[in-house]
């Protein structure tokens, strides 16, 4: 697209879906009740395939959801549950949308390694420093 072709593009996203409840699209509901964009599932899906349409020679690796930290709140426990959905259903989606098509995984919750953050979302420096750590691993290991 517009003459840009890089060689990886690194998917980290979903954490605002869950925070907010998105639904995953494993809930049984009536046809045409919502748009297609309103499930998790189908959007995640619907982005990688338009990364693959506009990128089709890039390497899409897309990475799973982990905890956080904050290193100034010791009392701050991850919460595993939003709108009473665990991060591990929306993990799964990516780790399942994303072989289904032919996408990379970095499964970053796998390694049970939470980030530091600022307010249990948003990475500080550290936090960048860890994510980044682990899929550089992850890329090197692919190779």
């Amino acid at each position: 697209m517009n003459g840009i072709n890089p060689d990886a593009i690194i998917v980290y996203l979903g954490t605002n879906d869950w925070a907010v409840g998105v639904d995953t699209g494993n809930e049984t509901h009536i046809l045409d009740e919502k748009a297609d964009e309103e499930f998790f599932a189908l959007a995640y899906a619907s982005m990688l395939r338009k990364l693959r349409r506009n990128y089709p020679q890039s390497e899409i690796w897309c990475c799973t959801m982990c905890e956080t930290c904050i290193v100034s709140r010791p009392d701050f426990i991850f919460p595993h549950r939003y709108a009473g959905i665990h991060i591990e259903e929306y993990n799964e989606i990516i780790r399942t949308t994303s072989r289904l098509n032919s996408c990379k995984l970095i499964d970053l919750y796998a390694y049970q390694k939470p980030y530091e953050t600022l307010d249990g979302t948003h990475p500080t420096c550290k936090g960048m420093d860890i994510i980044a750590e682990i899929v550089i691993q992850e890329m090197l290991q692919e190779e």
